[in-house]
């Protein structure tokens, strides 16, 4: 406004006006937000933004949007010239709502109470291009309403036409109350809560909490009556306390909460929570919004649920119910692991809106109920020409236990592109549904019915059949089927063999299809029976459904087929999910969708067409959920990354990461804005060699490419964009290693050091051995030191002996190694630490322990409770006293290293808990004697997850991490995103102790190739970073105490 800039945010979608350079902007309102070092004005809506229009005298007028029922409140109206010439004196009269209270103006102008108005006259003229501002003050009625204020004029003796102003609406909304806040008119279109900004005061018993996240809260039962609490600590109020709390309206990405540090006061305990609100499965679909946001918050209850899609990497399932509906579950507090088809009588939880889903969230193991039950399924041909018979059969088991009596099967006929020709086996139709009866049924048998319908529509119409159920006379509540689809024609469209999930609707069925070749890839090895070779075909239109790919791979394996990019070519095949980690037993989103073929056979090729236009990328970032479903959403398809690309992962296996360039960013944190956004980018051909068997460019971290043109490959848990024959990736800036080692430097003699550095399965070789001592001495020759990933049996004295023949002496205590051969050693200078115990005595059983651990010698005792040792590599744990300055103290030392990361298998995250807990006790343990403990190593797991959080909650230790600023936190790159994997965590007595802490930027920035081979330089000696810190021992110094008489 000539005083100073402003930043306006879209508010994650508020509104939708564009701006361009140069706009006037009459008004922009909104609630002021500091995000990502920069204050900003966050519109709620585009009526907070209104331009400037026209020309004349013109006349605005600014109020709040929402104000509480009683409040004082301004409305500002502003007169412009923009006649072109001088107007006289103008009039300036405002006539309020009736239901406002007239309180004031200023200037002061003449009130007339009978008219409701308010009336000014300027002191002067008004020149072209100025302004003059008036306000009035107005106390809102007390009940609930919108005012609204549209009688408002400006006029001129020489411009004697009325200048008037758009209507002024400001809601009269009390705040104060759940339904209030949470209750919205038409949420299909908006489901945004009315007093989001406002910082309010509500009252509520608490029915659910879940650590580290938050609680929820009812004034009631029924819709609108709970909302969530963001409160991120281990300690909760408990279930039915009522509570007050104060915070922040808030829409956190979608999710109404109170949060900005909410606060809460308990006013009593022991109420009982309001009963949850008994739902169907279509009353809270996770995909619904205008259905399911009247229960977000609320305590909800579903019956005779049946899992229609298996738990996923992060904890979620899916489930629906007789009426259809697909809802989800998520494990903020309890983990269940159902299979589909598994079957639960009750289903309980507060619903959440989680990464764009909602979401049932049980709190303990007593909200899932199980039940047995009766199924059903149904099959039909995937495609059917129009006007033939499609014939479907459905299927009812009886898994019950007993003998069914009276069985009722129910069928409703589609009717979108499909007539009903007859039914079998007895079936009657009565409207649109079909009956079948059978007097009994035994349990472990099934019955089979079937009908046909004649197909109606054109190719490419789908026919869907979704709703049939079976029950009986003593198992009254109905069991439900998924749906089914059907599509009209010779062939199935490649975006509805994709389907809109991550896995497709037609997995395992045979199907036909029709696209054009947009390109080829290899992969790197075989893997579930076969090589991963073969084609991406892309319909030529596509269907204009964001949520749903256009393309598909065709994966050949070792036939031989000869296509050519533009082909047009008919494929028939089968579809299936595959991964070159897991062949066809991979899940979820860690699948690439395919059409297997056996041969040339399958694949018609037929006039050459023109190839659709590349997609040009743009994934969100800062949430890794949304991004996988954008990548998702494109699979297979051809894509673009217009002028140069950013490397924020060093070339792997002859594969990059890379963010658009335009971004101006050289690395994703994974606490970042940028999360989700790296993509891989590798040369069709195997292993990445370019067209002629060379391979590309090795490239550090901050480099620079173009030319990321090609289809979207799924390739070992990463999307990658693969580069064509004559058009490879190519390298526009490599950045150079750094001329200077960074190093830390060695503790001087009133201080000492610990690091940890996972050394990637070093199992020998000199040039290794050179590289490992030359990291150790790059962090000063640290007094303790964690060794991960470590042949203890033949390399460790090799180590010892180099790092001896350099001036630090070193001695070892190790744990057993694992199956790999590698296992955990802390390290300790022996000129600086001495009366050294140690032991690798502590290990625990666990049902999510290593069942390879067979070498364990606690093996046999948890395989009598049918458990597996917890730990593969048991925790070494090092006594010793240190010496500095003439003085001593006792320091332990936990050197660890947890279960591998890799994959995200439930099973592995609950075993890196576990072992988190078990480590935590050690330590609470342990600070009673001795409080001065270092846990070191390669814990694989982020400083915010439920393993560290489990090393954190008694308190006895804390990260060392947490003393760094965000963007300096990583010790490891996984897929273009940098993050915290090995760890420094101190007791108490030992942070106050902490000088300083750093990881050693030697190896995550860092390709294989050329530094890994090469001992005269410290690069890429491992995939981890090394990280370590400096301790300074407190000087005791003894000073007289001085008494001096008061006179």
């Amino acid at each position: 406004d000539g005083s100073g800039d402003v930043i306006v945010d879209d508010n994650s979608g508020g509104y939708t006006y564009s701006p361009t350079n140069g706009d006037a902007l009459a008004v922009v309102r909104g609630m002021l937000n500091y995000s990502y070092s920069n204050y900003k004005i966050k519109p709620r809506n585009d009526d907070d933004i209104v331009p400037v229009t026209g020309s004349g005298l013109l006349i605005s007028k600014d109020a709040p949007a929402l104000v509480a029922p009683g409040e004082l409140f301004t409305y500002t109206l502003t007169v412009e010239n923009q006649t072109g010439q001088l107007l006289s004196p103008p009039t300036v009269s405002d006539t309020l709502p009736l239901s406002a209270t007239y309180a004031g103006s200023n200037p002061a102008g003449a009130w007339n109470a009978a008219s409701h108005t308010i009336t000014w006259t300027a002191a002067t003229s008004l020149s072209h291009g100025s302004a003059l501002s008036y306000t009035v003050v107005v106390t809102a009625p007390t009940a609930m309403t919108t005012l609204v204020n549209d009688d408002y004029t400006a006029q001129a003796s020489n411009w004697p036409t009325a200048a008037t102003g758009s209507a002024v609406n400001t809601l009269v909304y009390d705040c104060n109350s759940i339904y209030n806040i949470q209750h919205v008119d038409n949420p299909g279109s908006d489901d945004a809560s009315l007093c989001m900004g406002e910082t309010v005061t509500v009252e509520g018993t608490v029915y659910a909490t879940y650590a580290y996240k938050g609680f929820f809260i009812a004034d009631a039962a029924g819709p609108w009556h709970g909302i969530y609490v963001y409160y991120p600590s281990d300690t909760q109020p408990e279930v039915g306390d009522a509570v007050s709390v104060a915070g922040t309206v808030k829409e956190h990405y979608g999710l109404t909460e109170l949060g900005n540090y909410a606060t809460y006061t308990v006013l009593s305990s022991g109420n009982t929570p309001y009963a949850p609100s008994v739902v169907t499965a279509a009353q809270i679909p996770y995909d619904n919004v205008a259905t399911s946001e009247q229960y977000e918050g609320v305590f909800v209850e579903t019956h005779d649920i049946t899992v229609t899609a298996a738990i996923d990497s992060h904890g979620i399932w899916d489930f629906s119910d007789v009426g259809g509906g697909t809802g989800k579950v998520d494990d903020w507090g309890y983990h269940a692991e159902p299979a589909v088809d598994d079957t639960y009588a009750i289903l309980r939880g507060a619903l959440a809106y989680d990464y764009s889903a909602y979401k049932v969230m049980p709190r303990d193991a007593n909200d899932l109920v199980t039940e047995r039950q009766i199924s059903i399924e149904k099959t039909a041909a995937a495609s059917v020409d129009a006007g033939e018979l499609l014939t479907y059969t459905l299927t009812v088991f009886n898994n019950t236990g007993s003998t069914l009596t009276g069985l009722t099967i129910t069928d409703t006929v589609p009717t979108a592109h499909a007539t009903f020709a007859h039914a079998s086996d007895g079936g009657v139709l009565a409207g649109d549904t079909i009956s079948w009866t059978a007097a009994s049924l035994p349990s472990g048998n099934s019955l089979s019915v079937r009908f046909a319908v004649t197909a109606t529509g054109t190719d490419g119409d789908e026919i869907w059949n979704n709703t049939y159920a079976a029950w009986a006379a003593n198992w009254l509540t109905p069991t439900a089927g998924s749906p089914l689809l059907t599509t009209i024609g010779d062939y199935i469209p490649i975006y509805s063999i994709q389907g809109s999930g991550f896995t497709s609707p037609y997995d395992d069925q045979q199907v036909r299809t029709v696209g054009v070749v947009v390109g080829f890839f290899e992969g790197n090895y075989p893997s579930g029976g076969g090589d991963f070779d073969g084609f991406y075909i892309q319909d030529s239109t596509g269907d204009t459904i964001t949520t749903t790919s256009d393309a598909i791979f065709v994966n050949h394996g070792t036939a031989a087929v000869s296509v050519a990019v533009g082909d047009l070519v008919t494929v028939t095949g089968t579809v299936g999910e595959f991964s070159e980690y897991d062949g066809t037993a991979c899940s979820g989103d860690t699948c690439l969708t395919q059409i297997a073929v056996s041969g040339a056979s399958d694949v018609e090729v037929g006039p050459t067409a023109t190839l659709p236009t590349a997609t040009e990328l743009d994934p969100p970032g800062g949430d890794v959920a949304v991004a996988a479903t954008y990548w998702e959403s494109l699979e297979g398809m051809l894509v673009t990354i217009p002028n140069t690309a950013t490397v924020v992962g060093p070339t792997s296996y002859n594969t990059i990461m890379v963010v658009r360039g335009d971004l101006g960013v050289e690395r994703v944190l994974r606490t970042g804005p940028h999360a989700g956004m790296p993509v891989a980018v590798r040369h069709y051909k195997r292993n990445g060699k370019l067209d002629d068997g060379s391979y590309p460019d090795n490239l550090i971290v901050g480099s620079t490419v173009e030319n990321v043109d090609g289809p979207l490959v799924y390739s070992y848990g990463s999307y990658l964009v693969a580069t064509q024959f004559g058009a490879p990736w190519t390298t526009v800036v490599s950045k150079p290693a750094p001329t200077t080692v960074p190093t830390w430097p060695a503790a001087p003699a009133e201080q000492f050091s610990a690091a940890t550095f996972n050394t990637y399965n070093y199992n020998g070789g000199a040039t290794k051995l050179t590289k490992v001592v030359s990291t150790v001495v790059g962090l000063g020759a640290p007094t303790f030191l964690s060794l991960e990933e470590i042949s203890v049996a033949d390399v460790i004295t090799d180590v010892i002996t180099a790092l001896n023949a350099r001036g630090y002496p070193y001695a070892y205590a190790y744990s057993h190694p694992d199956v790999g051969g590698h296992g955990v050693a802390v390290l300790w200078r022996t000129d600086r630490v001495t009366d050294v115990t140690w032991s690798t005595e502590y290990q625990g059983c666990s049902a999510d322990g290593s069942s390879s651990s067979t070498y364990d010698p606690l093996w046999a005792t948890c395989q009598a409770s049918g458990e597996y040792p917890l730990f593969s590599r048991r925790p070494v744990v090092v006594t010793g006293t240190v010496t500095y300055a003439g003085n001593a103290t006792r320091v332990i030392v936990i050197g660890n290293h947890f279960k591998s990361k890799r994959g995200g298998n439930p099973s592995a995250d609950q075993r890196r808990l576990e072992q988190g807990q078990f480590v935590a006790g050690l330590v609470d343990g342990f600070v009673t004697t001795v409080p001065n403990v270092l846990v070191l190593g390669d814990l694989n797991d982020f400083e915010d997850s439920p393993p560290l959080e489990a090393l954190y909650a008694s308190g006895n230790l804390t990260n060392t991490w947490y003393t760094l600023p965000e963007e300096a936190r990583y010790s490891y790159i996984y897929q273009g995103t940098s993050q915290i994997l090995d760890h420094i965590l101190a007791s108490p007595a030992m942070l106050t102790w902490l000088d300083s802490m750093s990881p050693m930027h030697y190896n995550a920035d860092f390709p294989y190739y050329p530094y890994s081979s090469n001992d005269s330089v410290v690069w890429r000696t491992s995939d981890h970073d090394p990280v370590v810190a400096t301790f300074a021992l407190p000087h005791y110094i003894y000073l007289p105490l001085v008494f001096r008489n008061s006179s």
